[in-house]
């Protein structure tokens, strides 16, 4: 026979799921098609919010799934075969949401000529159609064509359309194939060059440009040309045709961000807002922190929260803070030579100021970096499943054991459960949601300032020569130091419903990011935006947010950039000269992985 094209299935056969507690209960018989509410997600006819109060959950705290793993050998084979000049395709049962488990482990697309998604077609496997579908798009014969199947059900019913049946449960199957095709061990393999985050497809200039911001390397160090071309040209921009728009005018950024029925939780599919594609809820059991939530479920959670951090408190916590910046501080200039003022400033005393604040006890601090630093990853879109794991895997870990800590230390936790409980509107998992996303939110986006500060303060000598001469603007300066390079460069939205944003009609679903770097150097808002001028006067940027979700610590943050500032001036620090800066590469949060600093 002549094999002319390849049908492939993903679960089991190209990518293997993770073995986790999940039963056949669970997902259904992969020996029927029925009305099982998995089955029913699979058709598409359900969204994962909906299916999940169906669902038989195992019980326990809500898990991440295990993160599915490639089939090296089964790919190698597949970029053979198309290096051949096999025609290939996918042809896979798959919840829309959960798609992005398998999708971005590789760029399917770069490689097969059809994917068929048993969610968009409405039936799944061993229904016949899926694979009837393939057949069509791909246009090749029965006779010529392979189906590889790890499930006898699903290669029994493609065997009744006339298809050769290969099981692809194991090496084996890869034997079977190169037989069939006459593709060898050794045979050339076409060239797939990028596997990492997706990529959404370019279709103008607009999309290259954000693109461009959001994946090329070579745009870290300034990504900020790519934005003011894009605000010019494009300033509401939908990316790709998708339900995705970007905004970068300060103005439409400030109304998306405070306009009620711009929401952070809807009835609607959660997006990716990179790929536009689906993406699980959160399960139903699991306390979501405010930046989550609405009203009127935000109102009370908000008003307990914002009691941690009233202005006589942050007035209260600036001898602490100075304290604790003098100290780290003093420690860093003591050592010879170029300072990595990430590692030696910058984090320690991000740590300290959230540890101390929240009341855990130092000798269980150790571990809390790394778990903060994978939790901060989980606001990144586009994430390869293992990091989405890992993300989610170190939430749950910082809950649980904050959730142990409970009120038995003196600190804000303590403060808060005591407060919730005698108000009784407000649950103790309300506050140990909201403290955990504290603390992975505010630690990476504090320590990110304050390199940022040091970063600013060392290439722009004259600005630093200024604040030591009048330390009184060291608060200005770090305001202006944030609105230069915001530690947070993009926000969200989802449109609750149909709206009309700067005169463009927002569909209800679709999502609305505002691009903070290209709002806080708008000049409608900020003449001159792209000098750096610490005697700045004007609104204020937008790094931290604004209205109902603006951020808890958006006084916190700055106070702890202005003390840092007069901790170096008291410290005796004249010049700052700056050696090596490494751009951390990362779509939402803006920082350095390296800052290599001199002090004099």
């Amino acid at each position: 026979m002549t094999v002319t094209a390849v049908i492939f299935d993903v679960g089991g056969v190209l990518a293997h799921p993770g073995a986790g507690q999940f039963s056949e209960e669970f997902f259904g018989s992969h020996l029927a098609n029925g009305d099982h509410p998995w089955h029913r997600l699979e058709r598409g006819e359900l969204t994962l919010a909906q299916a999940m109060p169906m669902l038989d959950l195992p019980p326990g705290p809500p898990r991440p799934p295990l993160p599915y793993t490639l089939d090296e050998d089964y790919l190698e084979l597949a970029e053979q075969l198309a290096e051949a000049g096999v025609k290939l395709a996918l042809c896979t049962n798959t919840p829309r949401e959960s798609a992005p488990l398998w999708q971005a482990l590789y760029p399917w697309a770069d490689l097969f000529d059809v994917i068929i998604r048993s969610c968009d077609i409405g039936a799944r496997k061993p229904d016949v159609r899926l694979v009837r579908t393939a057949l069509e798009q791909l246009g090749t014969d029965p006779r010529e064509t392979l189906f590889v199947d790890d499930l006898p059900a699903n290669c029994e019913s493609a065997r009744t359309l006339g298809v050769t049946v290969v099981d692809g449960g194991g090496p084996e199957g890869i034997t079977r194939i190169r037989t069939l095709t006459g593709v060898a061990a050794d045979a050339p393999r076409r060239a797939i060059g990028y596997r990492g985050p997706r990529r959404p497809p370019v279709h103008s200039r607009g999309d290259q440009l954000l693109v461009d911001v959001m994946f090329a390397p070579e745009h870290n160090d300034d990504p900020y040309p790519l934005l003011r071309e894009l605000r010019e040209t494009s300033p509401l921009h939908q990316l790709s045709g998708s339900p995705v728009w970007y905004a970068t005018r300060y103005q439409d950024c400030r109304q998306v961000l405070r306009h009620p029925d711009f929401l952070k939780n809807t009835e609607y599919m959660a997006v990716d807002f990179v790929t536009g594609e689906a993406v699980p809820p959160p399960p139903a059991s699991l306390t979501l922190p405010l930046a989550f939530i609405d009203p009127p479920e935000h109102t009370p959670v908000r008003q307990l929260m914002n009691s941690g951090f009233t202005r006589r408190r942050l007035d209260d916590w600036r001898p602490w803070l100075h304290r604790l910046a003098t100290g780290i501080v003093g420690k860093a200039l003591s050592e010879a030579g170029p300072i990595d003022v990430v590692e030696a400033i910058s984090y320690p005393l991000a740590m300290q100021v959230i540890c101390d604040l929240v009341g855990v006890p130092a000798n269980t601090r150790n571990d809390f970096r790394s778990l903060m630093r994978d939790a901060s990853v989980i606001f990144e879109p586009a994430l390869p499943p293992q990091r989405t794991y890992d993300a989610i895997t170190a939430i749950m870990t910082m809950t649980e054991y904050l959730t142990d800590l409970g009120d038995t230390e003196e600190g804000l936790l303590r403060d808060l459960l005591h407060k919730a409980r005698a108000a009784g509107d407000v649950s103790d998992e309300d506050v140990i949601a909201n403290i955990t996303f504290l603390f992975f939110a505010g630690f990476e986006t504090v320590a990110h300032l304050l390199s940022i500060t040091m970063f600013l303060m060392a290439t722009h000598p004259d600005q630093y020569a200024l604040l030591t001469a009048s330390p009184q603007l060291a608060a200005s300066a770090a305001q202006e130091c944030h609105r230069f390079h915001s530690p947070v460069r993009t926000n969200a939205r989802v449109a609750g419903r149909d709206l009309d944003l700067a005169g463009t009609p927002i569909p209800a679903g679709n999502a609305v990011v505002t691009l903070l770097g290209a709002a806080n150097r708008d000049p409608a808002a900020f003449p001159d935006p792209d000098r750096f001028d610490i005697t700045r006067h004007g609104p204020v940027p937008l790094t931290f947010g604004t209205g109902i979700h603006y951020c808890l610590g958006a006084q916190l943050a700055p106070l702890e950039a202005t003390v840092l500032l007069d901790s170096l001036i008291a410290a005796g620090v004249r010049q700052i000269t700056p050696r090596q800066a490494d751009w951390k590469h990362a779509i939402v949060l803006r920082g350095f992985d390296t800052l290599e600093l001199d002090f004099t």
